[in-house]
């Protein structure tokens, strides 16, 4: 399914301001599903009709990424938890599992230590951490992510070609399941939704 059929389903909400596009599907034990930098919910759509064969699935667009929210501030992790939490209250979900990629994987630390700070306002039963940074302080950035950061990183953004996004992520994929060709088309697609670009780079200083 291509990031165009993705999005003709879906919803949005809005949190202190801040809208949030969102797609629910599925029966059984409730799964979050967070997904990494820079792509979007889009993540999971190959693995979308399995998931929600066993469960009741919930995936958000984090806020300054495609669908979702681009507002003109900083954007801490603790404000992609509470959304987290938000969405699961409006969906009257108090107990669910979470599956993370990337990005994610920090916003999932953030949700768990509010679990063991007994201050969550979701019972975590379980998480699946993929592709992602686990202790931060061991994070070494690509080139293309300092590059980003850089004052130069919308212009980067403006000039990256779908051959050198590839080439990037092929270092973060395994070599058995390399990206396809459609996957980083689909990410340089983002750039074109209004107000995305300014906003990788503001993303990269989580």
């Amino acid at each position: 399914m291509s990031s165009e059929a993705w999005y003709l389903d879906g919803r949005t909400e809005m949190f202190d301001d801040l809208k949030v596009f969102f797609k629910r599907t599925g029966s059984g034990t409730p799964l979050i599903c967070i997904h990494g930098f820079p792509s979007s919910s889009w993540d999971f759509e190959a693995i979308w009709p399995s998931l929600s064969e066993r469960f009741d699935v919930l995936v958000h667009d984090l806020i300054g990424l495609w669908k979702s929210a681009k507002p003109n501030q900083p954007l801490p992790i603790s404000l992609q938890a509470d959304i987290v939490e938000g969405l699961a209250a409006k969906a009257g979900v108090k107990e669910a599992h979470i599956l993370a990629h990337d990005l994610g994987d920090t916003i999932a630390q953030e949700l768990l230590a509010r679990q063991f700070e007994k201050s969550s306002k979701v019972n975590w039963l379980s998480c699946v951490f993929l592709n992602g940074g686990i202790f931060p302080e061991t994070h070494r950035a690509l080139f293309i992510q300092k590059l980003l950061l850089s004052p130069l990183g919308p212009l980067v953004v403006k000039l990256m070609s779908e051959k050198s996004l590839k080439k990037s992520l092929t270092k973060v994929f395994s070599m058995a399941h390399p990206p396809t060709d459609r996957f980083p088309m689909q990410i340089l697609s983002c750039s074109k939704i209004p107000d995305t670009t300014p906003m990788w780079k503001r993303r990269k200083r989580f």
